[in-house]
């Protein structure tokens, strides 16, 4: 008992990184690319990275970073570094790593690769044409050169409203955890759990662990890597509508109602660390939904739920992100004498801020958090609060499970078939901590992983 408090304040987390690789332009465009696309009069704008090449990894204390934008004249080099104290709660900040002028619109800066963050990073190049912005590129990394920080389970700071809690769901990721798409005999599903085939949405299909569009690896024995590929041939999802897009997708429920879930009727908090990237076609999330909505949910038809949306990520806008909360299936009778119209909301966070480091969602490692409460429901980023609502009554009283997901939208007019040249790779990195207040009333992850029975029916008193 003492240990499982204990263990409390430590970072319980599911450790996971998103790849985006889009293969029909890997290499990315290069100077022939640019060439072309003045010679058509588009994409002039745009920045291309020369060196290295987008997802390669740091090895080398000093790396040389090449790229090229035909309008541009000077360039500020920026990426998240670490603070000077590796133990204080700091998210690290918006590091200037220098100040290029661009020849004939080719600039190079040397970055020193060793001062900043082991693992994925980010080097955010903003271009300019005579002092106004032109564009942001942004070059995604791995770096194996950098300075080890946050990296455990015991090293990323706890948000204090769970002093006190008792943690109820852990995974560190050492080795892969057992996926497939209906999450049955698995701890994890690959797909939504509300439809028998697996739900999906977006241009992106959430692909299973053990077919041959696998997204799902391990990487650094730290990482969950998920890699969403765009295939101009030989792949199309015409089983749905027609996506030329793999991606992953992470339930902790099952769709018979078991893996994990939190229990109604108590305060519960789910956290997660996430890094993204800049691909504007991208809609990564993490979110909940109430633990009502499996498809062997005889009852399902006739029963609301509530999602919790932590973080909505449109990456083509990454200086902040989206938080909603939804009431769904309002009109059911559970739902009888609520007004969903009044129920639901959203709220947008802005990340180039001081209290976030100017640190935007394309730049490095954020951690995202809800904490539900009887009367309300906070949100956090990096222990700081950024909105609260009245909480939604079935999320209170159902419970919830979590979901993390890639996925990919036209939010920004990025056609399914896109070849922009900024959407070579997403990066994201998450842990997942979720806790609950009575341990009287939350079983232990081993015993919820091992459930097989369906929860109780919507409206039944919890025991």
């Amino acid at each position: 008992m003492s240990g499982r408090k204990k263990s409390a304040h430590r970072s319980m987390m599911l450790v996971m990184a998103f790849a985006m690789l889009l293969s029909s332009f890997m290499s990315g465009t290069g100077l022939q690319g640019i060439a072309k696309a003045a010679e058509s009069g588009a994409g002039d704008r745009f920045t291309s990275i020369l060196s290295p090449a987008y997802r390669s990894e740091i090895t080398d204390d000093t790396i040389d970073i090449e790229f090229y934008n035909q309008l541009g004249t000077t360039a500020k080099i920026y990426s998240q570094k670490q603070p000077a104290d590796l133990a204080s709660d700091s998210n690290g900040t918006k590091e200037l790593v220098g100040e290029v002028a661009l020849s004939d619109g080719n600039g190079m800066i040397s970055f020193p690769a060793s001062q900043y963050p082991y693992g994925p990073i980010t080097i955010r190049i903003q271009v300019f044409q005579n002092g106004a912005e032109l564009d942001n590129a942004y070059l995604q990394l791995y770096n194996k050169a950098g300075v080890r920080w946050k990296l455990g389970l015991d090293e990323a700071p706890a948000n204090p409203v769970t002093a006190g809690m008792d943690v109820v769901f852990s995974d560190d990721f050492k080795t892969m955890p057992a996926i497939n798409k209906t999450g049955i005999g698995a701890k994890y599903a690959s797909a939504k759990i509300d439809e028998a085939r697996g739900g999906m949405f977006g241009w992106g299909a959430f692909e299973d662990f053990d077919g041959p569009y696998n997204p799902f690896a391990i990487q650094d024995n730290e990482l969950m890597k998920l890699t969403t590929t765009y295939h101009p041939t030989g792949y199309v999802r015409n089983d749905y509508w027609g996506q030329k897009i793999s991606t992953g997708y992470l339930s902790s429920m099952n769709q018979a109602g078991g893996g994990f879930y939190t229990e109604g009727g108590r305060n519960q908090y789910f956290e997660a660390k996430m890094f993204f990237g800049a691909n504007p076609g991208m809609w990564p999330a993490f979110w909940t939904l109430t633990a009502n909505g499996y498809v062997q949910n005889a009852n399902l038809p006739n029963e609301p739920s509530d999602e919790i949306d932590i973080i909505e990520g449109y990456m083509g806008t990454p200086a902040g992100y989206q938080i909603a909360w939804h009431p769904w299936g309002y009109d059911k009778g559970p739902a009888a004498g609520y007004d969903a119209s009044k129920l639901g909301g959203g709220a947008k966070v802005e990340l180039d801020a001081p209290e976030f480091g100017n640190i935007n969602l394309a730049m490095g490692f954020h951690t995202l958090a809800t904490y539900i409460t009887k009367e309300w429901t906070y949100y956090y980023c990096d222990n700081i609060q950024v909105a609260k609502h009245k909480t939604l009554p079935f999320s209170w009283e159902y419970g919830n499970y979590f979901i993390i997901n890639a996925a990919v939208s036209d939010h920004y007019g990025i056609s399914d078939g896109s070849s922009d040249p900024r959407s070579l790779l997403i990066r994201r990195a998450a842990s997942i901590r979720s806790l609950c207040s009575a341990k009287t009333s939350c079983a232990s992850a081993q015993a919820r992983l091992r459930r097989t029975t369906p929860i109780r029916k919507a409206g039944t008193a919890s025991t």
